[in-house]
């Protein structure tokens, strides 16, 4: 009896040896929920599960970025509201972004073993047809250089099924940011839309970013959807992290055609991509190049695609640039780290200078568009400022300084700061006198004007006036 129990032991321990590895047994951890944004308030709340609300707080204070402060006064914050409640915004959009991907891993028991996620890029870049050509000559010229460079591009641009241009293999992703900064394919280009999702292994891509806008159809007012849609699930090879899968992927981007003459919409062009399946190796990007049907106003011939205002060219093809890689929370944790980085120094990151558009915009639409901020800090004093537009940076702006002066509600202010400073770190305005804060409103002037060194001569500098208008009652700016 004895021998028969010591047999069954000795199975049973063989059996745990041999497959302890693959088991994991009931997570600890209960499930998290995700947070609930406002952007008009600016404001996310967050309730904890697995941890308390300084818990929590602390993890992201010590450990997601030790040595580095992403909590600026420019109107970001994370605090304890109550127990489990905590409250939190960032202004930088990439930022936040990333902190809400982060939570779970930070809102768990010590004992939790994360998962591994996808980052799956892709780029829509409008091109005109002599952009399509120097873009051939380029990725030749590249190829001619430093053979193998961009792999086998022996066949070139090939034609491919309903009119589509694809490349034969997908191109390395330095080599391909190189032929796309050549100033002969820039002033021929217009980046349209730029995507990171970021999806947990074998789980579906479900990215979805558009609006619904008036078009006027033979029977009336009808409604017509833009935008970007995205779909495919995500696996990463089990002996290969640099590879991974996407099955079943389906892209729809559709553009409003506007006419010129009178800013009405005349039709929606619609693009699509799909795959059965697709093969993306970490530094590769797959590459392909439709081609946009062209509509015309019924009076004039009008080309509407849309125009390169400095060629007059129309833009009729569209470059979709796909790109996917294995990533961590240590990794998503480093991104942020470095993002929060260029907003304390004020500076845009490389890749952010990459993705500069190349469309023209002039210096009063970039000052134009401002961006205030105001919140409550943490014992009660009011924060209040404004950023600029980051999407209208240019390489031929972005470092571009300015004398600022502002005027209202008892503010004297007056600084010096780049573009890219106002556009990443944003300005934090002087403290409101006491006796403006009963006011139904307080009107903020701010100034610009160019910052040139030296001898002026005959320069005169750029300056922009722009009024902001603040409630001190509600603390927002109108």
């Amino acid at each position: 009896m004895m021998n028969k129990v010591l047999v069954l032991l000795f199975s049973i321990f063989l059996h745990i040896t041999l497959f302890a590895e693959d088991f994991e047994g009931p997570s600890l951890n209960r499930d998290v929920e995700k947070p609930v944004c406002d952007v008009e308030v600016k404001r996310c709340v967050y309730y904890t599960s697995n941890i308390t609300g300084r818990q929590f707080v602390t993890r992201v204070t010590t450990q997601l970025f030790p040595q580095q402060s992403i909590f600026f006064t420019d109107g970001s914050y994370l605090e304890v509201e109550s127990g489990n409640t905590v409250v939190f915004w960032f202004e930088e959009d990439e930022i936040l972004k990333r902190f809400k991907l982060l939570i779970p891993y930070v809102d768990a028991l010590e004992s939790f073993k994360p998962v591994d996620m996808v980052k799956v890029t892709t780029e829509i870049v409008e091109m005109t047809e002599t952009g399509l050509k120097n873009l051939r000559a380029q990725i030749t010229a590249v190829t001619m250089r430093t053979p193998g460079s961009l792999g086998d591009f022996s066949g070139g641009i090939s034609d491919a099924n309903n009119g589509d241009l694809s490349f034969n293999i997908p191109l390395k992703t330095v080599d391909l940011s190189v032929v796309l900064g050549a100033s002969s394919v820039r002033r021929h280009t217009k980046r349209a839309i730029t995507n990171e999702s970021y999806i947990t292994n074998f789980e579906n891509i479900n990215f979805s970013d558009t609006t619904f806008v008036p078009f006027e159809g033979p029977s009336g007012i009808l409604e017509k959807q833009t935008g970007l849609t995205i779909n495919g699930s995500v696996s990463i090879e089990r002996d290969n992290s640099d590879l991974v899968k996407i099955s079943n992927f389906d892209l729809k981007y559709e553009k409003s055609v506007v006419n010129p003459v009178d800013d009405t919409m005349m039709s929606v062009n619609s693009t699509d991509v799909d795959r059965a399946s697709m093969f993306l190796y970490r530094g590769l990007t797959q590459t392909t190049v439709k081609s946009i049907s062209s509509a015309s106003s019924t009076d004039g011939g009008i080309q509407l695609n849309g125009f390169n205002r400095s060629t007059g060219e129309e833009y009729n093809k569209l470059l979709i640039l796909v790109r996917a890689e294995s990533i961590s929370q240590d990794d998503i944790a480093a991104e942020a780290r470095r993002i929060a980085d260029s907003v304390i120094r004020g500076n845009f990151t490389d890749q952010q200078i990459r993705n500069f558009d190349t469309t023209p915009v002039e210096m009063d639409e970039v000052l134009e568009d401002i961006k205030p901020f105001a919140r409550f800090g943490t014992t009660g004093e009011r924060i209040i400022g404004f950023k600029l537009n980051p999407e209208l940076a240019r390489d031929e702006n972005y470092k571009k300084r300015f004398d600022i002066k502002i005027r209202g509600g008892g503010i004297k202010q007056e600084a010096n700061r780049s573009l890219e400073e106002l556009m990443t770190r944003g300005l934090v305005l002087s403290d409101i006198r006491q006796r403006y804060l009963d006011k139904k409103y307080i009107k903020i002037k701010v100034s610009f004007t160019e910052f040139i060194k030296g001898p002026r001569g005959n320069t005169r500098p750029f300056y922009k006036r722009v009024t902001l208008y603040y409630n001190p009652q509600t603390n927002k700016f109108i």
